[in-house]
């Protein structure tokens, strides 16, 4: 991905969202609420994870993504749709930069392809670690298109500062305390950890052709379920003076049992990239202030997949490297 303006992007990424802050009323005021949210702590498997009230989310995850409903509604990541007040930032030809007019993070993005086509990460991954290059200071993150997008038609990335997410934040410690790593090919270690319920697989390196590779012998072992167009995943990325590190959040369902937008005792989480790292978004009073560590323990290990965990593990064990 040829980026002419590499070395000034990140300043003018904030150039961005400073002159939205100042023209869009919409971006000013949910930015504003943003800081005023209330926020819980709870500990889960060793992590601090926060609960965030987040009344403007509830548009993300009461969405509905099946093929008929997306067949309804314009594609909002596409120019014809998009707000006349939303501006953006080329990106090599082949994405765009946005200001995220919901937020989530206190600087948060979204990275669309220019070209409308269906979420879907395979052949992007190189993407990926280029842009997060380009935006040493935030965390790129990837929602499969039923694990925590959207919009599932339109390929996206999305960013947000770091510092944000738990997992991202608190890794370092979190590794000593409970983390477990191997090798792979002399140029990229792995990592998991061994009470957080999310699981996840951990890589990092300095070389893109390295983590690109590991990426795809991993996919290679990964099943797609009935109905999907891709296994079902979330991935977060970091980049920090010429190294990268990822988490790749292993799934194996959408939503837990307890989801229900209709229901009194059901609950309206769905957990994208963001919750699975250890912030949870819940747009409903009722969910943020009731949710019990024990409940989102048993969601995450819903959602994610500690059997694939262990069989990535044991298929790069077998010296697959």
């Amino acid at each position: 991905m040829k980026i002419n303006n590499r070395n000034s992007f990140a300043d003018e990424a904030e150039a961005l969202l400073q002159r939205q802050l100042h023209e869009w009323p919409l971006v000013a005021d949910n930015y504003r609420a943003l800081q005023a949210l209330c926020m819980r702590t709870i500990e889960v498997g060793g992590v601090s994870v926060r609960l965030q009230y987040n009344p403007a989310r509830i548009r993300s995850t009461a969405s509905k993504v099946d093929a008929v409903s997306l067949s309804e509604r314009p594609c909002f990541l596409c120019d014809a749709h998009r707000p006349v007040e939303q501006l953006s930032l080329p990106i090599g030809g082949q994405y765009k930069l946005l200001v995220n007019p919901y937020p989530i993070f206190p600087r948060h993005f979204t990275l669309p392809s220019v070209v409308h086509t269906p979420q879907a990460i395979i052949g992007r991954f190189a993407d990926m670690l280029e842009l997060a290059s380009l935006l040493p200071e935030y965390v790129i993150f990837y929602n499969g298109a039923r694990c925590g997008a959207s919009a599932p038609d339109h390929m996206h990335f999305q960013a947000g500062n770091r510092g944000f997410v738990p997992i991202e934040s608190q890794w370092e410690s979190l590794w000593k305390e409970q983390g477990e790593s191997e090798r792979w090919n002399g140029g990229v270690t792995y990592s998991w950890l061994t009470r957080w319920p999310a699981a996840m697989l951990v890589f990092e390196g300095e070389s893109i052709g390295l983590l690109q590779s590991f990426f795809c012998e991993v996919w290679s072992v990964l099943p797609v379920f009935p109905g999907e167009v891709e296994p079902l995943v979330n991935v977060l990325c970091t980049f920090t003076g010429g190294f990268w590190r990822c988490w790749l959040i292993l799934r194996s369902c959408h939503r837990p049992r307890q989801y229900d937008r209709e229901r009194k005792d059901g609950r309206l989480i769905s957990p994208g990239a963001v919750d699975m790292a250890g912030v949870v978004i819940t747009p409903r009073e009722s969910d943020f202030s009731s949710v019990t560590a024990s409940e989102m323990d048993d969601i995450y290990r819903q959602v994610a997949s500690p059997a694939l965990l262990d069989l990535c593990l044991a298929y790069l064990k077998k010296g697959h490297r």
